[in-house]
């Protein structure tokens, strides 16, 4: 057998794809490099934004849902209110869910208090430039997105004294 023999036996045909599939893996390699070695920075600052109200009713809304005889129904109960809007001198309509918000009476104008927090991620992968995200964190029931324990509500509302009453009919059975 004849050592130049052996390189008629190449199929010469699969010698891109092999080149491609060798481009691939590296192409992948440095990929995960990249993602591995990616500094991120994350910081999270509490805010808290406070808006005039001009009004406030209670109110329960109704939602939910039918199909082929079944469903659910469901109802929340909301705070209404109206605020100003200071750069278009208007009045908007906002509400707020009950179980979200602390009542405070309080002998001041009323207003009601947003508590969220702002999240800022610098990340600063390996070979590419310096990335800046910036997120509003809206609270909820979520595991990841709870309240702090410091803040205590999403939600405050502050009415003057005397404000909060309620108005229940209980009828007996």
């Amino acid at each position: 057998m004849n050592y130049f023999q052996k390189d008629k036996d190449i199929d010469y045909n699969l010698i891109p794809l092999k080149a491609l599939f060798i481009i691939t893996i590296l192409l992948s390699l440095f990929f995960l490099i990249n993602a591995v070695t990616d500094n991120k920075k994350i910081s999270i600052v509490q805010k808290k934004e406070v808006i005039r109200i001009y009004s406030l009713k209670s109110n329960t809304s109704l939602y939910g849902g039918f199909i082929l005889g079944t469903g659910k129904m469901d109802s929340n109960k909301y705070y209404v209110f109206f605020s100003k809007n200071e750069s278009k001198g208007g009045y908007f309509k906002d509400k707020l869910p009950v179980k979200n918000t602390l009542l405070v009476e309080k002998d001041t104008i009323p207003h009601f208090i947003r508590n969220y927090a702002i999240q800022t991620t610098i990340s600063t992968p390996y070979l590419w430039k310096k990335t800046v995200d910036i997120d509003t964190i809206v609270y909820s029931k979520n595991l990841l997105r709870r309240i702090p324990k410091n803040i205590g509500y999403e939600f405050i509302i502050v009415v003057p004294p005397g404000t909060i009453t309620e108005n229940q009919i209980y009828e007996p059975l």
